[in-house]
């Protein structure tokens, strides 16, 4: 089975779920959707900063402009112990 990448002109995931995003810039990164301003959609990336402030959560935002792409995350591998 495989996933294919789905417009966000077309339909967008629901919220807090992470999903792989497509930038206009060419890159992917993982994010959720959320409307945290002027309930506008938004896809959020949240990573640690382990070279500066010493594990500090950091977040970026990606307005949906700048995304032209998302896909569900795969499903994690089986069965190998």
């Amino acid at each position: 089975m495989t996933t294919k990448w789905i417009k966000c002109r077309e339909s967008l995931p629901e919220t807090i779920c992470p999903v792989l995003i497509f930038t206009v810039s060419n890159k992917i990164y993982i994010a959720e959707l959320d409307y945290k301003n002027d309930d506008l959609p938004s896809f959020y990336v949240t990573y640690l900063n382990f070279v500066c402030d010493c594990g500090k959560i950091n977040e970026e935002e990606f307005l949906i402009s700048e995304v032209s792409h998302w896909m569900p995350l795969p499903k994690p591998p089986e069965g190998e112990e």
